[in-house]
């Protein structure tokens, strides 16, 4: 019976070695959407909203090539921050491929995420095998890589998928690269597509910018057979002009190579390096939580405790490297030494994003990491030859609870990424001291209707950050939206001031987080351009234009006029023209108010407008002026305006078709409006004086507002 056991044991095991490289992908694969597969059902997060939902991508959707010559935040408020030069053409074509697939459904957008995550984890597969000679091997490192908690951020958020574009075609360059050296360096199809897949994994994000160096620390130290340097050194001449033109191309689209560095000094910078990399090493071992917001600051001695621990392990890891290096072969220290090498563009020398450190940047780093320690378990099991059966059973029970833990972690953590509500409450509670995370908390708050809990976690950014006016801004907002109407008019005003303090200079638009020092000279000198200038001055505008809103919620229209007016002569807007037209007319200036509806309509032609024009022509008693604006009002389709102004365009259509044909032209119209109004969508009275109509119809009317 034994013998029998063992023999089916053993053609099973036969099974697995002949078709290994299909079982290993699917095992992959499944335990990939067990981990992440639930994030479909998720919606926009975060940034999401911005460059998707918030984006011209219908617009540019027949002209893709569009997005090859601008930046990669060319959208809203973005478009000038000189603290968001990305150039990530790439990543925006996948966002127009899966809108043209799926239109706005975010299911089809993390449906997609997922799909490149397995591909780039089959990639890490296929990579593990040429340098492990091994399919468990292969497969335990590409484990490790595809469901490690430092990826959630990458495959559940959608806006994640920069880096996961950009691994895709990086590790496809290193495969290529593996393949190339292998061959002795002859295969020029080989070394072109190489080339490519490096410039492709450039469009998707600045992290690639490190391949040329790591092709250069695998020919120094890994397993390149004889390859000469003269062979060799055709294609990395040939990586480092693909390099030159890329920066050129930012330096074109963008302005400059890259914005500037944040915060500190100099020196702060480079002594802040071995904490980065200690957070990031803690995060790779699983020893720290993965977070959305890792919300600390610099550091600036090299006696302060927040470096010297940091310090001791970034030299631990050093001399585990050469220890590793020295001890066993030197191929072995390839797969470590890539951690460090590819995390160069995050180390805050130069600006790729607006924090210290972040679990998405560690999405091509894993890879290292993952593959190193499976080589090193491997090497030390091959040369242990005293290593008994039970310690190898140990030693893989330990394998399967870091797998499964790694795996149950990035499953829990998905929940998170859910929606904005789900994503900041876990957020704040991790960073408490952000001011950043306290105000989107609020945002999401109010964006479900929880006025005082928004006011509060506004108040809470207020307080870590009192220069913050997008905070005060929407803290006015959410009191006018409240009815605490003068205390809306305090934050608005106050949001004006910050602006104002900026633009001469005496405040700096940056949110420091606890730790950090003041903002670097280099981004004081860039920070205020002629763009950004422009932004501030529409900041002080919406603001101003908020606070006339609230005048006019509270009767006084007078001061609303005045808030109006001052919009209207700093930045005229459409909405700017048409508030102030509404006001004067409803204090009978219609001479004025209709000049103002002209100006919008010139700025921006809407079926609000007409309708304005048309309800001033009817006062005037103009009905053919008026049915000709009111007409092209309805021309435009319903979505396209709210049943409020609907029900506002079939009343004055019925009182302008009245006055000119009679009742029975008018009808129509008036029983639409009854209808609206009578489900919310107007004042009763309206529905009442169209009603009595059909009972005793009037002979004037001078009114012409529902």
């Amino acid at each position: 019976m034994m013998q029998e056991t063992e023999q089916q044991s053993g053609s099973w095991a036969a099974i697995y070695r002949n078709h290994a490289h299909l079982f290993n992908p699917a095992i992959l694969v499944v335990l990939i959407l067990l981990s992440f597969g639930w994030s479909v059902g998720h919606g926009f997060v975060w940034d999401d909203r911005t460059l998707i939902l918030n984006s011209d991508i219908p617009a540019h959707i027949q002209t893709p090539s569009s997005i090859f010559s601008r930046s990669f935040w060319n959208v809203s408020e973005n478009v000038q921050d000189v603290t968001r030069s990305f150039y990530r053409p790439l990543v925006t074509l996948s966002y127009m491929l899966d809108f043209a697939i799926w239109g706005f459904n975010p299911s089809g957008f993390h449906i997609t995420n997922i799909l490149l995550h397995i591909l780039v984890s089959l990639l890490v597969y296929a990579i593990a095998f040429r340098l492990l000679k091994s399919t468990v091997g292969a497969l335990l490192a590409a484990l490790v890589f595809a469901v490690h908690p430092t990826h959630v951020e990458n495959v559940c958020w959608i806006a994640g998928r920069t880096d996961v574009i950009c691994g895709l075609f990086f590790f496809l360059a290193l495969y290529l690269l593996l393949r190339w050296c292998e061959g002795g360096g002859s295969s020029a199809i080989l070394s072109g597509s190489m080339a490519m897949a490096y410039l492709l994994a450039l469009l998707g994000k600045e992290m690639a910018v490190t391949f040329p160096l790591v092709a250069l620390v695998y020919y120094t130290i890994g397993d390149r057979q004889t390859l000469p340097w003269r062979r060799f050194a055709v294609p990395m001449f040939i990586l480092i002009l693909i390099t030159g033109i890329y920066m050129l191309m930012r330096l074109v689209i963008l302005g400059d190579f890259s914005g500037p560095p944040m915060y500190g000094d100099a020196w702060q910078r480079v002594v802040s390096i071995p904490v980065v990399f200690a957070k990031y090493l803690g995060l790779l071992m699983t020893l720290l939580p993965v977070d959305p917001h890792h919300a600390e600051g610099m550091v600036d001695s090299l006696a302060n405790v927040n470096f010297l621990l940091p310090a001791t392990v970034s030299l631990v890891f050093a001399a585990f490297v050469v220890t590793v290096c020295v001890s066993f072969r030197r191929t072995l220290c390839f797969p470590f030494v890539l951690v460090p090498v590819t995390l160069l563009p995050v180390f805050n020398l130069a600006t790729f994003g607006d924090i210290l450190y972040a679990d998405r940047f560690l999405y091509i780093p894993s890879f290292g990491f993952a593959v190193g320690i499976i080589a090193l378990a491997f090497e030390v099991s091959r040369n242990a030859t005293r290593v008994s059966r039970s310690v190898k059973v140990a030693v893989g029970v330990l394998f399967l609870v870091f797998a499964g833990s790694m795996i149950l972690a990035s499953w829990d953590n998905c929940r998170y990424w859910k929606n904005n509500l789900t994503l900041f409450s876990h957020a704040v509670k991790t960073s408490q001291r952000s001011a950043y995370i306290h105000f989107n908390l609020a945002n999401s708050l109010r964006a479900e209707r929880r006025l005082p809990e928004a006011c509060q976690e506004y108040s809470r950014a207020i307080y870590l950050s009192p220069d913050y006016p997008e905070a005060f801004y929407n803290m006015g907002v959410t009191l006018k939206e409240s009815g605490m109407h003068e205390h809306a008019i305090t934050y608005l005003s106050r949001s004006i001031e910050i602006y104002e303090e900026r633009l001469s200079g005496r405040a700096i638009p940056l949110l420091l987080p606890p730790g950090m020092h003041d903002p670097s000279l280099d981004y004081r000198r860039r920070v205020l351009t002629p763009s950004i200038r422009m932004a501030y001055k529409d900041g002080q505008c919406q603001a101003m234009s908020q606070i006339g809103d609230t005048y006019r919620q509270m009767g006084m229209l007078s001061k609303a006029i005045q808030a109006y007016q001052v919009v209207v002569a700093v930045r005229p807007s459409f909405e700017a023209y048409n508030n102030l037209g509404e006001c004067l007319l409803n204090t009978g200036n219609t001479e004025t108010a209709y000049k103002c509806f002209l100006d919008a309509l010139q700025i921006k032609p809407s079926p609000l407008i007409y309708n304005n024009l048309g309800m001033i022509c009817i006062r005037q008693q103009k009905y053919d002026k008026a049915l000709e604006h009111l007409r092209k009002a309805l021309a435009y389709e319903l979505r396209e305006m709210t049943p409020q102004l609907e029900a506002a365009l079939q009343y004055n259509m019925a009182q302008a078709i009245y006055r000119t044909k009679g009742l029975d032209a008018a009808a129509v119209h008036a029983r639409m409006a009854i209808a609206l109004i009578e489900r919310g969508y107007g004042p009763a009275e309206g529905a009442r004086e169209l009603r009595a109509w059909f009972q005793n119809p009037p002979a004037t009317n001078s009114s012409a507002t529902p």
